[in-house]
């Protein structure tokens, strides 16, 4: 779960963000992510790499397990009870689950939008799916067909869906919203499919999370709700959060948005510095009246 606290934080979200058109960079701002934001794409750019290596090191983590779990199904090792073997396969769970998501994440950064009619020859990722390192690049595989990446990824998650139990894995003093869920695993299959225009799929995933009630939307239509809306943004807290990456009370996450809200200048805290402000027309589809329009943004 490591991992997942970085992936989540920083340039491995902010890089899309400021390559799209919701952004504009202030006047002499920091230039921080400015490659994106003029579309200036370079092989040696830091933070590319870093997204692609990052989530590569994400799926060799998951690999590295998976490959140990099939060697005791496989019965290679003989030392664990049939109990002991299905909390092993809980704990696969989770890594099927994570490569699904890797890959899934790497496909919309670095691959076409998948299109059925031609997904055979488009080019999708490379799918390293052992746990065999080596400084000779030429050992890893190339670049497999879209068809063959969402595949390996629908395959994934099927996986994961027939392994997980967190009930088999998690302690009374641990919060269960901070581990991958059943409900989570239907989740990505949900956005999966929704990527491969698969929308009988998607709609039949992400309905039945719907139908149970687990996950329900705040009705901002009362105070009550109004509150809660505004704790779900500020705080993390909220009835429709289904998944959250663990940080302790005590520890600092990564500082992502002051590259919107900025930092106080030292001589005059009543000045901001600033790298990216909204675009208007970005803040011109709220209404006024829009809950949205005060939680998301505020005047500077």
């Amino acid at each position: 779960y490591s991992y997942y606290r970085s992936l989540t934080t920083g340039g491995y979200i902010l890089t899309s963000e400021i390559q799209g058109d919701d952004f504009n960079a202030v006047s002499g701002f920091s230039n921080s992510y400015g490659n994106a934001y003029r579309w200036d794409f370079q092989s040696t750019d830091g933070n590319i790499e870093a997204i692609w290596s990052a989530y590569y090191a994400h799926i060799a983590r998951a690999n590295y397990y998976i490959d140990s779990y099939n060697k005791i199904v496989e019965a290679e090792t003989t030392t664990f009870t049939e109990e002991e073997i299905a909390t092993l396969g809980a704990y696969t769970a989770e890594a099927y689950f994570t490569r699904a998501n890797a890959y899934l994440t790497l496909a919309g950064y670095f691959c076409k939008g998948y299109d059925a009619a031609t997904a055979e020859t488009d080019l999708g990722l490379p799918l390293q799916l052992t746990y065999a390192p080596s400084s000779d690049a030429s050992t890893y595989p190339g670049r497999s067909s879209m068809k063959a990446t969402y595949a390996q990824i629908m395959s994934d998650i099927a996986d994961a869906e027939r392994l997980i139990n967190p009930s088999l894995i998690l302690t009374k003093d641990q919060n269960a919203l901070n581990y991958i869920s059943a409900d989570v695993v239907t989740a990505l299959k949900a956005r999966a499919a929704l990527q491969m225009k698969d929308y009988a799929t998607a709609v039949t995933a992400s309905t039945s999370l719907i139908a149970s009630g687990d996950y329900p939307l705040i009705d901002v239509n009362t105070q009550a709700g109004v509150n809660a809306f505004y704790d779900l943004w500020e705080f993390d807290e909220g009835t429709e959060v289904m998944w959250q990456i663990y940080l302790s009370p005590d520890e600092l996450g990564s500082a992502t948005g002051t590259t919107f809200w900025g930092q106080y200048k030292e001589s005059d805290q009543s000045q901001q510095i600033m790298d990216y402000i909204p675009t208007q027309s970005l803040v011109n589809l709220y209404d006024v009246n829009d809950i949205r329009l005060n939680v998301y943004f505020a005047p500077f």
